[in-house]
């Protein structure tokens, strides 16, 4: 697409290149600032913060209360935390999202929509925060081990039953009424070897104009699901197209494959977090727990700002390889699509409207692409589909 060249949107309305820039640098800006706002934030619990919220939380529970004092000093970090960072989530879901004309939401929707988010995060985040803590206090050497166990059951229990639990707390999701365009996806599910429900709508324009799709689900509970503000504005080949798409995530492995890195993933940063807590503990003079007779300082819930900030570091470190990874499985999974429906201007098409209806810089800059790209850059994928030799699917 040239430099210059508008695309108009489904809705007819024109985005100029120049606006997605503007929209995308905004964007840019605002990673930026959460990940100095973030930093400062835990440097200053580190560095007397988490000694004052501990001091509350023993005072609420009392000494001999360990899981109620690790409770009430997560519940006092996390109002600090969303207290610290609401100016900058605001104007990136609200504000930013209302000035670019992408967002459906009333200030008072988003303010209960966020609220119910945190509240669901919280609820979600304080039993993993109690066992692990739980196995801080009785394996202070080792307790990496088994706290990494848990939280890889409890990512795995939360992809297993998020479209039955845990999606529709926050969006409707219904099957898809099209008899016609129902039967087109189910003919390429039944051509990709895999047995679906079938292809769920998923009520974005509640909050977005935004056009997305994903496979949500593991096993038995796997499904794939189109925003309505893909389907509303989208050809029925043009849908079917981003629907071969993400089965190309299935077919390819993508999912358990993700999975499994994310499992080694906490395993490692979890290792690394109790070595690097073992030594700031006794550095930072962190007050030990008593457990029976033994002294143990990485049991204190004080020590949580270092263990998130261990977690934190490596994630940033690896974010260039783990993006690098996830545009390669995207690449792959276009490539699918594009065996499987055979449809190279279907592809483009819905690229096209994709990169309209979503603001997408579609020339973003090196370290951009680097960091922030899931995803190829959609001037990326449309060149890939015009050079692509459309075949039959593997």
């Amino acid at each position: 697409m040239p430099e210059n060249q508008q695309e108009p949107s489904p809705a007819g309305v024109m985005r100029s290149p120049e606006e997605a820039r503007r929209y995308a640098r905004r964007r840019y800006g605002l990673f930026m600032a959460h990940i100095v706002v973030g930093a400062g934030f835990l440097a200053a619990m580190i560095f007397g913060g988490s000694e004052v919220i501990g001091r509350h939380a023993l005072e609420i529970a009392g000494p001999y209360r360990f899981l109620s004092r690790v409770f009430f000093y997560f519940t006092f970090f996390s109002l600090a935390y969303l207290v610290v960072t609401l100016p900058l989530t605001f104007y990136r879901e609200y504000l930013l999202e209302r000035r670019f004309g992408l967002s459906t939401q009333t200030l008072g929707r988003w303010a209960r929509r966020r609220v119910k988010k945190w509240v669901f995060s919280f609820v979600v985040a304080a039993p993993l925060v109690l066992i692990v803590y739980s196995t801080l206090r009785m394996w202070p050497a080792r307790w990496w081990l088994p706290a990494s166990a848990v939280w890889v059951l409890f990512a795995f229990v939360l992809a297993k039953f998020a479209p039955q639990i845990f999606l529709p707390l926050f969006y409707k999701l219904e099957r898809i009424d099209n008899r016609r365009l129902e039967d087109k996806l189910a003919r390429l599910s039944e051509q990709a070897g895999l047995e679906l429900e079938g292809a769920y709508r998923l009520d974005l324009s509640r909050e977005t104009k935004k056009a997305n799709a994903a496979v949500i689900g593991m096993g038995s509970t796997r499904r794939v699901v189109l925003g309505d503000t893909l389907l509303g504005g989208f050809s029925e080949d043009e849908v079917a197209v981003v629907f071969a798409h993400e089965l190309g995530h299935i077919v390819l492995g993508h999912l358990a494959k993700g999975f499994a890195a994310f499992s080694v993933l906490i395993i490692i940063s979890l290792y690394l977090g109790s070595v690097v807590i073992r030594w700031a503990a006794v550095e930072l003079g962190i007050e030990p727990v008593m457990v029976g007779q033994i002294e143990n300082q990485v049991a204190n819930p004080e020590t949580m700002p270092l263990l998130l900030a261990v977690l934190a570091v490596i994630q940033f470190l690896i974010m260039p390889v783990e993006k690098w990874y996830s545009r390669r499985r995207e690449r792959a999974s276009d490539a699918y699509a594009l065996r499987a429906t055979g449809d190279r201007a279907a592809f483009i098409g819905a690229m096209k409207k994709l990169a309209s209806l979503n603001l997408a810089d579609v020339r973003p800059n090196k370290l951009a692409k680097l960091l922030l790209f899931s995803h190829p850059p959609i001037l990326e994928r449309i060149r890939f589909a015009e050079q692509f030799d459309v075949g039959p699917p593997e």
